[in-house]
């Protein structure tokens, strides 16, 4: 049986972004491509990053409107969503990045035309591992947690997964190299979430 209900990650679940990020920072300032691309390797905070090099959430937020639809799509996402469509699952977001970037990206990448709902860190809403985003975003879809997957690349994604009691569908060509524990299914391209 599909899913009923479809929550996606976005860094390393629907895009690979950080090329994007580290090339957009580095435009807006004097900072290094190659540098900003190392930090974000290591797992830091792209609005952090922005901050430290200058650039303000509202730049690099109209940096993201005017140029996002050059952020890099995993293969099989849009033909994947317009599947989705078709079978009528509704499709949410729950990301760790600010609610001022997810926005104008989603709708430069063309990704947001498929999304009906979203959740990013705020009050209230804390980021991931907390479960309040796939919690929230089920609400204001009016979807029961049954019948629901939630789809990442990371240990943030698989821990609140676990604490809304929703099964964790991990991509293994995402930012993690290794599947994190809780792990439901492993898909090896986007459009295996057609399976699920």
């Amino acid at each position: 049986m599909a899913a009923d209900t479809l929550l996606l990650d976005l860094d390393g679940t629907v895009w690979n972004s950080r090329a994007w990020y580290a090339d957009a920072i580095a435009r807006l300032s004097d900072g290094s491509a190659a540098e900003i691309a190392v930090e974000l390797e290591a797992g830091a905070n792209v609005a952090r990053i922005a901050r430290q090099c200058g650039v303000s959430n509202a730049r690099l937020a109209r940096e993201a409107r005017e140029d996002g639809a050059s952020v890099e799509i995993y293969d099989g996402v849009f033909e994947t969503l317009e599947r989705l469509r078709a079978r009528s699952t509704p499709i949410g977001v729950v990301s760790n990045l600010p609610g001022w970037l997810v926005g104008p990206l989603l709708e430069s990448t063309g990704v947001g035309g498929h999304v009906a709902a979203t959740a990013t860190p705020r009050a209230g809403v804390p980021a991931k591992p907390q479960p309040h985003g796939i919690k929230r975003v089920l609400d204001e879809l009016g979807r029961p947690t049954a019948g629901a997957w939630f789809v990442g690349d990371g240990t943030a994604d698989a821990g609140a997964a676990a604490a809304a009691g929703v099964p964790f569908a991990w991509v293994s060509y995402g930012y993690d190299a290794e599947a994190p524990a809780g792990t439901a299914r492993v898909l090896a391209r986007f459009g295996d979430v057609l399976d699920l």
